[in-house]
């Protein structure tokens, strides 16, 4: 069973490869489908999601459609397989539209009401030593604990846009309860559905304080067993006593855990360990089972690749790669629990920023030495080594934040072309060659969009698509601009903002475009003046441009995320530009930075491989900036384009009019017209 993103749902026989039938949906199929017998008439059902928020059920045998279920809250199911409960309902995860930091707002809430506060880092030693007290009298009713549930089952029944966990009938598809369940992850991609134990019962993270994990860094984050019947969840670990660090599996709830069963022994991967209890004893593991790197230390990312130049195996843990596929949280891939076989655990570390991957196979042993912190590699590249890595395509942008710049410091010296050695001089030599009457071009000629009467790509679904998505947004009619002229006009007078939110991109359309507004409105003195400062403005672009031949593409912005600077903002004047004058240069950053490093770019609300703290999903601004980039500055042709039309979960989305409007325009004539020789009509429209 197989789901894709072309809508349909595949039945593939496995002895032969062919289709035994497909199924259609209302949009992609992002995830794995289950499949159970335990059905209200005893036939084989499969259940998948949807990226239409709704979840579908068929027949096996036949694909026939039984139910699809109501509109889900949330952005997105990828990754979410259903869950199927020993009682047949299924078990449905969601991605939420709303930030990490919300759910916590309302955890608080909760407590305010239930307990009026409780010890954590906002408090000095002997207040906390007071609320934990109080606290601890409180968790020893019972009706605390169910007090804390019914307040967040009203809250996600009065607000059901923070619901992201669903238990729907097998029979009908509609949801049996609230699940009172708070979204528990921030970073990169799905968290963890719920497993069923041997015993058959369902184990489910969620959120309220217990006295298991009082005052740990993630105090509300708990496992417990969900009654698929009641809607209650019961704790799984015991509250007679306080849980340490790694014995509590190391939930945390501002990054990623995911869950696995081998047993009767839960199993907790995040990032840089492995985590363990026993269902039995309810006793956790002093120790993980295995780490690896949150971070490297300093000096240690270096040392790390030199013994990788040296085809020296690493050490144990330390699996750390300076490649950069994706950022915050992910590593390369998603963070995925551990994979079980027999007495071995299949591992992929996914650290904390930017770092490949790598998948790590560990056997169970009574006396290993996985557990251990391995002492970190120190040795310096040679000569040989550091030449090896100067042609390595690493991500040198994001080898600039903060928690990384150890790893630049760590090398021998800085690499040509990047933020850390500008080819300063090379640039003036380059911009001093440039004439003004050169620049003029960029300022005064305009695109003529003239329609093909014929495209393979132009077809009828992407037209339909948007003229379905858009309204009318242009006019011709100047007596908004003309009446409104006098402040208009002093928007050119503004410092530019700093080169590195957009490299100036907004700065340079908004002077073009004040310069031909002027002389369309005969103001000689603005025109003249938006002239000299836009012929400025492109020069010191250009200086940025070929200064900055290998980086200086991604740049951290307020707050805690990082865009494609170069790209971010363009108009067809400024991608003209730049196409003109470092077309050559914006593909080899294109191939390192998007294509290497990040090539699943295009997919909406992917896995975030840019910097943005905290986020489950990649904003659909990155991938605005990556398409205009391949339209304005590369011209890459309209089935390029078009291949990278991904649908998102909201057909309306601004950005995805824009890449359905740049993919007609590849797929039609343009011509470049002299506004100051093509006479009043043509300038006016």
């Amino acid at each position: 069973m197989i789901g894709s993103r072309d809508q349909k749902l595949y039945a593939i026989e496995t002895a032969t490869g062919k289709v035994r039938w497909s199924a259609p949906t209302g949009g992609p199929l992002l995830n794995s489908p289950a499949i159970t017998r335990k059905t209200p008439d005893g036939q084989p059902r499969v259940y998948i999601g949807n990226e239409d928020m709704r979840v579908y059920a068929f027949d096996l045998q036949h694909g026939e459609q039984l139910w699809r279920s109501e509109k889900l809250p949330g952005v997105s199911m990828r990754g979410y397989h259903p869950v199927i409960a020993p009682d047949g309902a299924v078990l449905v995860t969601v991605a939420p539209g709303i930030g990490v930091d919300r759910f916590q707002a309302l955890l608080l809430d909760m407590l305010k009401m239930v307990f009026g506060d409780f010890a954590s880092w906002r408090h000095k030693q002997e207040e906390n030593a007071r609320l934990r007290e109080e606290n601890f009298k409180l968790l020893e009713r019972p009706e605390t604990y169910r007090a804390q549930l019914d307040y967040l089952r009203q809250r996600l029944a009065d607000q059901p846009a923070y619901q992201t966990f669903f238990v729907l009938d097998p029979v009908t598809g509609r949801e049996r309860f609230v699940a009172p369940i708070i979204y528990s992850e921030s970073m990169n991609g799905p968290g963890a559905p719920a497993l069923v134990s041997p015993e058959g019962k369902v184990v489910v993270k969620y959120q309220a304080l217990l006295r298991s994990r009082y005052e740990h860094y993630s105090p509300f984050l708990n496992v417990g067993y969900l009654d698929t019947t009641s809607g209650h969840i019961t704790p799984i670990m015991d509250q007679s006593r306080t849980y340490g660090w790694h014995d509590s599996l190391l939930l945390v709830h501002d990054e990623q855990c995911q869950l696995s069963l081998a047993g009767r022994v839960l199993i907790n991967t995040h990032q840089d360990n492995v985590n363990a209890i026993d269902l039995e004893t309810l006793r956790g593991f002093p120790e993980p089972f295995c780490r690896n790197l949150h971070e490297p230390a300093k000096g240690e990312a270096v040392g790390i690749w030199n013994s990788l130049l040296r085809g020296q195996p690493l050490p144990v843990g330390k699996e750390w790669l300076a490649r950069g596929t994706a950022v915050y949280g992910g590593g390369s891939v998603l963070d995925v629990g551990v994979s079980i076989s027999g007495d071995s655990l299949y591992y992929l570390p996914t650290h904390e920023i930017n770092a490949g991957v790598a998948l790590i196979a560990y056997r169970m042993k009574l006396d290993g030495v996985a557990s251990k912190i391995s002492a970190p590699p120190a040795e310096k590249l040679t000569e040989e080594q550091w030449n090896k890595v100067k042609g390595l395509l690493w991500d040198w942008d994001t080898l600039e934040m903060p928690r990384l710049t150890h790893v630049l410091d760590g090398l021998p010296g800085p690499i040509p072309g990047t933020r850390r050695q500008p080819l300063t001089n090379e640039a003036a030599k380059a911009v001093a060659a440039i004439t003004d009457a050169e620049l003029d071009r960029i300022l005064w000629e305009a695109r003529l969009v003239k329609p093909r009467i014929a495209s393979s790509t132009a077809n009828p679904d992407i037209k339909a698509r948007l003229a379905a998505s858009v309204r009318e947004l242009i006019s011709t009619d100047w007596r908004h601009i003309e009446s409104n002229w006098p402040n208009l006009r002093k928007l050119a007078e503004q410092a530019p903002n700093k080169m590195e939110e957009d490299c100036c991109n907004g700065y340079l359309a908004g002077l073009i475009a004040c310069a031909r507004v002027g002389r369309r409105l005969k103001d000689v003195e603005t025109e003249q003046a938006a002239v000299t400062l836009a012929r400025r403005a492109l020069r010191e672009r250009l200086a940025f441009e070929f200064a900055h031949t290998r980086g200086g593409l991604i740049w951290q912005v307020p707050k805690l995320r990082s865009v494609f600077s170069r790209w971010h903002f363009l108009s067809p004047e400024v991608g003209r530009f730049l196409g003109l004058y470092v077309g050559p240069l914006h593909r080899q950053l294109m191939d390192r930075y998007v294509d290497y490093h990040r090539p699943v770019w295009w997919l909406a609300w992917n896995s975030e491989t840019m910097m943005r703290n905290e986020c489950p999903y990649e904003f659909p601004t990155m991938s605005a900036e990556v398409f205009a980039a391949r339209s304005l500055i590369l011209s890459e042709p309209p089935e390029r384009l078009a291949a990278f039309l991904d649908r998102p979960w909201c057909k309306g989305e601004e950005y995805y009019i824009q890449k359905l409007a740049f993919t007609l325009d590849a797929a039609s004539l343009i011509d470049w017209i002299d506004l100051r020789t093509s006479g009043r009509a043509v300038f006016q429209n």
